[in-house]
């Protein structure tokens, strides 16, 4: 009998330990002795916050949280948008939202979607620089496309032979590229390894992530931005070009999400990748009713149900679906706490 008590008491003493060890957030140990989460309740990065908004005053009802300065401090963000209006000639202009004012902060190694508007409403104009020119000269109106990039631009005025003031550039034409009006062989051009080249605006993203080109064409754009540090500020900088003349871009709705975070539904046929953070030592991956194939890299695997794989480091991870419908798949990722 006494032995028998002795047990119970020696079963609820261990309830009792474990009990309080879950109570006070204590976690298991790696084999280094540092805690580790574990188990869905205790995700680094759940599905609760799928979709994650980082930037604040999105549509600059207000714009507290937003800054404008530069060399050229040519941004304006007051009247309910960002707009930048050319000044002077190669002159850099800073629109920025510091770490402190975001809704949430960036991890290291995370990557982003860059969702933002723009409005043309005065074209940027800049000039085109070539070292042939065509046997007949571009008129006002040609669109001019690289034959290799497929990158267009529209003709406003004619220089000289070799410099022609264009607008609505839809991006950087490849070097060493036959050039001009597509379908017109007078108005064809095959440069040379340095051309063409155009002096006119750049915008680029920054700050927490290395210097990433944006598009500056009228509509709806979506850019894949990696991050390079956690914290730090967003800045978007419009750079005139040596013979920009003229320009007003105007930036709204301008939002930075996770781009991958659970849930994630990918088309049949689709692969996507991802980052995983450095401090992640954990991936769980798992999809909805639907056999999908993970890989790191190193080696793959085929699921149909949720699989732990761990990690060691910054890794690339993909996942394929070529099920034959669309697929659901949760992720998340265990850390060790303290990292």
């Amino acid at each position: 009998m006494k032995k028998k008590l002795l047990i119970v008491l020696v079963i609820l003493a261990m309830f009792v330990v474990a009990n309080t060890e879950i109570n006070s957030g204590k976690l298991s140990k790696d084999a280094n002795g540092e805690s580790i989460q574990a188990g869905r309740s205790w995700q680094m990065y759940s599905n609760a916050i799928t979709a994650l908004e980082h930037l604040d005053e999105n549509d600059f009802a207000t714009h507290a949280d937003w800054a404008t300065g530069g060399t050229g401090a040519d941004f304006v963000d007051t009247g309910g948008n960002a707009t930048w209006t050319f000044g002077l000639v190669s002159e850099a202009s800073t629109l920025t939202q510091a770490n402190a004012g975001m809704i949430e902060s960036v991890r290291d190694v995370q990557v982003l979607q860059l969702k933002y508007t723009v409005a043309i409403t005065t074209d940027v104009e800049e000039t085109l620089t070539l070292d042939v020119s065509p046997a007949t000269d571009w008129a006002a109106a040609d669109v001019v496309t690289g034959q290799t990039s497929g990158i267009t631009s529209i003709v406003v005025s004619k220089t000289d032979a070799t410099h022609y003031v264009v607008k609505t550039v839809t991006g950087t034409y490849t070097l060493d590229e036959i050039i001009g009006v597509t379908g017109t062989s007078a108005k064809l051009a095959d440069q040379g390894a340095a051309h063409p080249t155009i002096a006119g605006v750049t915008v680029a993203a920054s700050g927490i992530c290395a210097s990433t080109t944006l598009p500056q064409t009228a509509g709806t754009h979506e850019v894949d931005i990696l991050t390079t540090s956690a914290g730090g500020a967003f800045v978007i900088t419009v750079t005139s070009g040596a013979a920009t003349s003229a320009g007003v871009l105007v930036f709204d709705d301008i939002y930075l999400t996770s781009k991958y975070e659970s849930p994630l539904t990918i088309a049949t046929g689709t692969d996507i990748s991802f980052t995983i953070p450095d401090e992640a030592v954990e991936l769980i991956v798992d999809p909805v009713g639907t056999e999908i194939r993970v890989e790191n890299g190193v080696c793959y695997y085929i699921l149909t149900t949720g699989r732990a794989m761990g990690c060691s480091g910054t890794e690339t991870i993909t996942i394929a679906n070529d099920s034959g419908g669309d697929a659901t798949v949760y992720f998340y990722y265990n850390m060790i706490i303290g990292r």
